[in-house]
């Protein structure tokens, strides 16, 4: 004859595996968690990373194009610029560590190719009269804003630094001519893109180059407008800018 302890005992045992479950999908939920803080973490320093190997590159080869073949310097302006493709892998890397899995943006994480250009033809100063179009440098970052307005007026580009959209608009307004061309970073969300349009409605005829340093921020900018990433070379950056304007007026 069964008895109502009997009867129970079953039940108990399932309700201590339901229990058990639980605490292990806990722990699991817990972990996941904790890698997709971790994860997002990696992705900002990576972010941050390229912006400081962005300056570091664009510098050094600046630097090289004013020292001799023959120079002392030369040798360890080169060997700065090799370190520089060295920081570009672990940059690569710590992108491939803290992507999500879900992502379907491929990364080659383990490998990297630099191809240190010859170095492009300098004419004028920085300083001098500007006689190439102008050139609206719109990023927050310091030390890539004034790299990117080194190289252009280095390259006869008239460049106008803004350290943010307010800025920005504030220097479009003052300036009397045309201007050709806006250099901003890719991915900076709705609002900025909004103040974007806002400045390019009352100049129709401006470009813009997005900047990116990550791969997401790549694939939104591609459906705006040309897109460079981050490190670039004196010479990229240059090519691009001379792409985008060509395309504008070809």
């Amino acid at each position: 004859m069964m008895t109502a302890s009997d009867d129970a005992a079953p039940r108990r045992r399932e309700l201590e595996d339901t229990r058990t479950q639980i605490a292990e999908l806990e722990r699991e939920l817990a972990e996941t968690r904790s890698l997709v803080s971790l994860g997002r973490l990696t992705l900002s320093i990576a972010h941050d990373f390229r912006n400081v190997m962005a300056v570091i590159t664009g510098q050094s080869e600046l630097v090289l194009e004013s020292v001799s073949a023959d120079g002392p310097l030369r040798r360890r302006l080169q060997a700065i610029r090799k370190a520089t493709g060295w920081g570009e892998r672990l940059t690569r890397e710590l992108l491939a560590a803290g992507r999500a899995p879900s992502s379907s943006a491929p990364i080659a994480g383990g490998r990297v190719s630099v191809t240190t250009s010859p170095a492009a033809n300098v004419n004028g100063a920085r300083g001098g009269a500007a006689t190439g179009p102008t050139v609206l440098v719109l990023e927050e970052e310091a030390g890539v804003r004034e790299l990117i307005v080194d190289i252009l007026e280095l390259h006869e580009f008239c460049a106008l630094p803004a350290r943010d959209h307010g800025e920005a608009e504030r220097v479009s307004a003052a300036h009397a001519g045309p201007l050709a061309l806006v250099i901003t970073a890719a991915g900076s969300g709705a609002g900025a893109a909004r103040r974007l349009d806002i400045l390019r409605a009352a100049r129709p005829e401006t470009r813009v180059l997005y900047l990116s340093s990550r791969l997401e921020d790549a694939r939104l900018a591609r459906t705006a407008g040309a897109t460079l990433a981050k490190p670039f070379t004196v010479e990229g950056l240059v090519r691009k800018v001379r792409e985008v304007l060509g395309a504008a007026t070809g």
